[in-house]
C-alpha cells in the first residue's frame, strides 16, 4: 500500500489485515502535506485511489528560542522557532513570514531539529508586533503567539537649513532608521516641559513642531525630510 497527493508518495509499514478481505491496518510514516489518496496492493492488482484523503497535522509554532525578540533594521538576524509538525526534510526550505496589519516580511526556514525547530534568517525592514507563520508541505501554521520587533530608531543629531526661519527641509542622521526608500514620520522641535495640574502631571513636548515628509535615504544611518 501507498499515499500519493499527486507530487508526494510515502510507503506506510506495516500493513496487516485486521478483518478478512475488507480491512487492513498500517502504520503512517513520518511526512508533511495533506491530500493523500490510499491505494492498496493485493495479487499483484492495485486498488483505485481512495476517495478518503490523509492530511498530515499542520505546523504549529509555540515559542521564538533566541535570547532576544528585537532584530536588526538591516537584516540577516537569525531566529529559531519552536515548535511542533515541522517536518523531517532537512534540505528543503519552507515559506514563511513575520508581520503585522500594515507590513509583511516573506522569508524562507529549514529545519534544524527534525519536527520541532526551523531557522530562518530576517530580512531588512521596520516595525514591532511582527507574528510568525509558516507553510510546510502545504498546510499554513496560525499566527505565533511570541512576536518579534525591529530596533528603535535613534535620533544622533538633525541637520537643516533655515527658509524664511523654519527649517526645512533637515536631515536626520542615527541608527535603526531601516533600508532605503522606508517612508518615516519625523516631527523636529524644541523639547520642554510642561505641567498641568501640578508637578505629579508633568510631561515633556515640542515647543514648535515641524513634520517632514521623510524618507530614508541611506540604509538604516540618514533620512531626509521636505
Amino acid at each position: 500500500a501507498y499515499y500519493k497527493n499527486g507530487q508526494v508518495k510515502y510507503t506506510p509499514i506495516d500493513c496487516v489485515i485486521v478483518r478478512s478481505h475488507v480491512q487492513m491496518k498500517c502504520s503512517a510514516v513520518a511526512g508533511i502535506g495533506f491530500g493523500y489518496q490510499w491505494t492498496v496492493f493485493s495479487n499483484d492488482q492495485s486498488s483505485h485511489a481512495s476517495l478518503d484523503t490523509l492530511d498530515y497535522a499542520k505546523p504549529v509554532i509555540t515559542k521564538i528560542v533566541n535570547d532576544t525578540n528585537v532584530i536588526t533594521t538591516h537584516g540577516t538576524d537569525t531566529i529559531v522557532l519552536g515548535g511542533t509538525n515541522f517536518g523531517h526534510y532537512r534540505n528543503i526550505y519552507y515559506e514563511a513570514n513575520y508581520s503585522n496589519a500594515k507590513l509583511h516580511y516573506s522569508v524562507l526556514c529549514r529545519v534544524i531539529k527534525l519536527h520541532t525547530a526551523l531557522i530562518c534568517q530576517t530580512k531588512p525592514g521596520i516595525g514591532k508586533n511582527l507574528k510568525w507563520v509558516v507553510k510546510i508541505g502545504g498546510l499554513i501554521s496560525e499566527p505565533s503567539e511570541k512576536e518579534i520587533r525591529y530596533r528603535k530608531p535613534v535620533v544622533v543629531k538633525v541637520q537643516f537649513v533655515l527658509f524664511k526661519s523654519i527649517p526645512t527641509p533637515f536631515l536626520i542622521v542615527g541608527m535603526h532608521f531601516g533600508p532605503v526608500g522606508t517612508n518615516v514620520d519625523a516631527t523636529f522641535g524644541e523639547e520642554r516641559k510642561k505641567c498641568v495640574g501640578g508637578i505629579d502631571f508633568c510631561y515633556n513636548e515640542l515647543s514648535v513642531q515641524i513634520t517632514g515628509k521623510c524618507v530614508v535615504i541611506k540604509n538604516d544611518i540618514e533620512i531626509n525630510c521636505t
